[in-house]
């Protein structure tokens, strides 16, 4: 009990808030928002009015956007 109290105690402190997240991936918070409400951007954690981000997720959705030229579009 007390290994899985820990392991979440570790995960919801790796959770970044917009600005952090943003600050992060050289994003504007604005841009993050957006991207929330068209569903371009990253996965993210809503709780209650508050946004955090999960720097695995941040990494993955940067990693989907690697292309080999400009001539492939993204999905």
């Amino acid at each position: 009990m007390t290994d899985t109290r820990h392991l979440y105690q570790t995960k919801l402190v790796e959770l970044l808030t917009e600005q952090e997240a943003g600050t992060l991936i050289h994003l504007a918070p604005s841009t993050l928002q957006k991207y929330r409400i068209t569903g371009q951007g990253p996965k993210f954690i809503k709780v209650g009015r508050k946004v955090r981000y999960r720097p695995e997720h941040l990494i993955e959705w940067l990693e989907s956007r690697t292309v080999d030229n400009t001539g492939v579009p993204l999905s």
